[in-house]
């Protein structure tokens, strides 16, 4: 397998910050093609890199956090960068413009207009939209674009950089994941950048890295970023729906919540949920917490243990005393104390579809962990998701809205939806204006 040989990269932390919880990060431009089918990238936090690294980066990897790991997943690569930023004298890319000296603010503005002066140019729009009018002055800084690159490209496997010898990922099957060791650094915590040079390994390690990251970029089947004009204009232009109740409220990952209605939902529409967990009756019982269960179904003479994981994870999974896991002790309660035929009773366990691996291998682990099978909000989604029921029950619309955030393979994807619909509606409501 060819790779790409390069001296250094940089490590750009994605969809990162409260600040991205109202608006729109200055880096949702780095996976998509302007007008004019050009890769423009942003470094953050400011866009702005030191004089040391003018002219060096060779390649960016836009990377998020793993929550609670010591490591990022690679969102995407761009290689062949070329800078658009230049570094000035006396350069505060703080927004904190009221502690700029006089020195300070000529230099911010000299920045500001090199940036302004290269949008004109270059012509750099989304849809007609020049780049400097999708921001709003309390949201820009003087840089726009920080690079400009010859490719972006996503990984076919996902890619994960690490900074430990120990690799302990909950959520995904190891053999289908690419991991990156960078044994000589730190992981940045509190800056959104960090720099990588084969300076910091030793030749061998170096070309190994290389093998495993930029050997990624030749396989023909990587999706490459779009135009987002084919976006808006296509058939796949696809902006979702605004905040439901959900987010609004805080809920969009509170089992709680979605335990209720979902137990909610499937007395009052059995039938959309026949096919995921086998309803065999026209009507069914439902009950929130039978004997902890989170939701308990009697369905005829059959009955229904549905256990519903978000974030968390099956408690008691490596106990081998007692009752051993929740998963056992609800089997038990339902074959052994409520006498019911285990032929009866099937198992389930819900979780986002960024979670099944994580909760198959939990479940594993436990007695009764043979008799539950895992079922992702994906598939709630799938079955849910065209139901005519939703034209006619308001609330039951925004419910199964408030899934879709539970049907991407991980957080970073989740993330990405987000800033891309803000985008695509920004783009939208300037091309209103522009219309009026």
């Amino acid at each position: 397998m060819n790779s790409v040989r390069v001296k250094s990269f940089v490590l750009n932390v994605m969809y990162n910050g409260k600040y991205l919880n109202k608006n729109m990060g200055h880096e949702v431009i780095n996976l998509f093609k302007d007008d004019n089918g050009n890769n423009y990238l942003y470094l953050n936090p400011y866009g702005n890199f030191a004089k040391v690294h003018q002219g060096k980066v060779e390649v960016m990897l836009m990377v998020v956090s793993v929550p609670k790991r010591n490591m990022f997943e690679v969102v995407a690569i761009a290689t062949g960068l070329k800078d658009v930023f230049k570094p000035t004298n006396c350069f505060n890319a703080s927004l904190d413009k009221s502690k700029y000296t006089v020195v300070n603010k000529k230099a911010y503005d000299k920045v500001r207009q090199y940036q302004l002066d290269y949008i004109e140019e270059n012509k750099v729009a989304y849809d007609g939209i020049a780049l400097d009018k999708l921001f709003t002055n309390d949201q820009q800084q003087a840089i726009y674009i920080t690079y400009k690159a010859e490719s972006v490209i996503i990984p076919e496997k996902r890619t994960f950089i690490t900074f430990n010898d120990t690799i302990d990922l909950e959520n995904e099957d190891n053999s289908e994941c690419v991991y990156v060791h960078l044994e000589s650094c730190n992981q940045c915590k509190m800056s959104q950048k960090q720099y990588v040079s084969a300076e910091d390994f030793s030749e061998e390690k170096w070309n190994e890295l290389c093998d495993k990251i930029f050997g990624q970029i030749n396989y023909p089947s990587n999706k490459v970023t779009e135009g987002l004009g084919l976006i808006i204009q296509g058939q796949n232009r696809t902006i979702q729906n605004a905040d439901s109740i959900f987010d609004i409220c805080g809920m969009v990952d509170n089992e709680l919540a979605f335990s209720n209605a979902l137990a909610y939902y499937m007395e009052k529409y059995p039938s959309l949920f026949k096919e995921i967990f086998g309803f065999r009756s026209k009507n069914v019982t439902v009950q929130r917490e039978y004997k902890h269960i989170d939701i308990f179904v009697k369905d005829g003479d059959r009955r229904i243990i549905i256990e519903n994981k978000i974030h968390s994870g099956i408690n008691g999974k490596k106990s081998g005393k007692g009752n051993g896991s929740q998963l056992d002790k609800y089997w038990d309660q339902v074959t052994i104390y409520d006498e019911t035929p285990e032929n009866k009773v099937s198992g389930y366990v819900v979780c986002p579809e960024y979670a099944v691996n994580r909760i198959f291998k939990e479940k594993n682990n436990c007695r009764c962990g043979a008799k539950y099978k895992v079922v992702s909000y994906k598939e709630i989604w799938e079955a849910l998701k065209n139901a005519k029921q939703r034209r006619k029950d308001g609330n039951f619309d925004v419910f199964v809205e408030s899934i879709r955030k539970h049907t991407y393979r991980s957080i970073a994807e989740i993330n990405y939806e987000r800033m891309k619909n803000i985008f695509l509606n920004r783009i939208l409501q300037n091309s209103v204006k522009n219309n009026k």
